[in-house]
This record gives structure tokens, C-alpha cells and sequence, in this order.
């Protein structure tokens, strides 16, 4: 089932990790801001306990999607392949 928000006031971006150990990680965010253009850079706002927060600050490394569909698409889409991938806490 997708769920429809009523009124979608901010952008959701999917950011995408991978940790030192090879586990991959795929989180939606809605605080993501460009801080340059040329190098392309971006600032995301994120919890220290996040997977993603642990994996960026290990590895350096991430991808930033931004979404041209409904966000809760993408964060089903993703869940629905990935899911049972997942490791669960």
C-alpha cells in the first residue's frame, strides 16, 4: 500500500551508504542543504546514532537522490528489495 501525505512541504532526498564492512544502507532525509556548487557539496542533518551518520563519517562516502516521485514510493520501493537484506536491530 503507498500512502499519500496531504501536503508535502519539504524535499526527500534518499541517501545511500555502504560501512567499512560492506553492509548497505539506504535512509530517506529531508535535511539535506547544497552548500557548493562547484565542488558539488552538500550538508545533511542526521542523528550520531544513524547507520548512515556512522557509515559517512567512517568511509567519506555517500549518494544523494533526490526523488521525482512521491518520497514514500522510493522509501517502499527500497524496503520491498532491500528489506530482507537488512539487518535488523
Amino acid at each position: 500500500m503507498i500512502h499519500r501525505l496531504p501536503h508535502q512541504a519539504f524535499q526527500v532526498c534518499l541517501i545511500s551508504t555502504t560501512s567499512k564492512s560492506g553492509v548497505r544502507n539506504i535512509a530517506p532525509y529531508s535535511m539535506v542543504m547544497p552548500v557548493s556548487h562547484n565542488p558539488p557539496i552538500y550538508a545533511i542533518g542526521s542523528d550520531k546514532g544513524r547507520d548512515t551518520y556512522r557509515n559517512i563519517v567512517e568511509t567519506k562516502d555517500f549518494a544523494k537522490q533526490k526523488g521525482q516521485l512521491d518520497p514514500l514510493f522510493y522509501v517502499q520501493g527500497a524496503y520491498f528489495r532491500l528489506g530482507r537484506y537488512v539487518e535488523k536491530r
